[in-house]
């Protein structure tokens, strides 16, 4: 597990993702301070399709794999996220 991103590192963190390119520093600091975090297990799942995204997620560490189940198991990757990348609403 990672340990909890101070609130500059989370500032930094947030100025490279795309969504957030337009914001001022001030912006991006008062973003940092209300971001909260969330801790994720290797294999945790964080949304299924369908869910509602009631949150909006940036990678800080690690990876977040994408991918869908087949009926009979089988699972297919869709994609990768790396560190900045984002997803949810």
């Amino acid at each position: 597990m990672l340990s909890p991103l101070p609130p500059g590192e989370r500032s930094r963190l947030l100025a490279t993702v795309s969504a957030f390119q337009g914001l001022d520093a001030p912006g991006l600091e008062q973003l940092a301070a209300a971001a909260g975090e969330q801790k994720v297990a290797k294999g945790q799942v964080i949304l299924m399709h369908g869910d509602a995204a009631d949150a909006f997620y940036v990678v800080a560490g690690g990876w977040v794999k994408l991918f869908c189940e087949s009926m009979d198991g089988q699972e297919t990757v869709t994609g990768l996220l790396t560190v900045g990348d984002y997803f949810g609403g």
